[in-house]
């Protein structure tokens, strides 16, 4: 899981043991966290579940719509959302939003 399902492995970049060590405590944490809400059939965890393979860009099959593989890489991207948006105010973010519609013509 951890070569190429959301924690790229092969690209970590980590020199030292004590480095690598937390990198895979931290990688440890997120998966007993994604297997927590994989195996939670709530309500709320199904909302969460299908925002994080939303997020994933993970393409997953009708018979499996939610994958951990999905789960982990959504979490990636949901906890880099959740860092803008304690670092940036919305006037901020806003001003954001229009300079990339200036330059990628969309509306993003």
């Amino acid at each position: 899981m951890l070569k190429g399902h959301g924690f790229q492995l092969e690209h970590w970049q980590q020199s030292s043991s004590e480095a690598i060590f937390r990198r895979l405590i931290m990688s440890s944490m997120a998966c007993v966290l994604v297997w927590k809400l994989y195996n939670d059939s709530s309500k709320e965890a199904v909302n969460l579940k299908t925002l994080l393979v939303k997020l994933s860009g993970r393409l997953t099959k009708r018979t499996k719509p939610i994958t951990h593989p999905a789960l982990l890489a959504g979490l990636w991207v949901f906890m880099q959302i959740n860092e803008v948006l304690n670092t940036y105010s919305l006037d901020e973010m806003n001003t954001y939003r229009e300079l990339g519609r200036q330059y990628f013509g969309l509306d993003v």
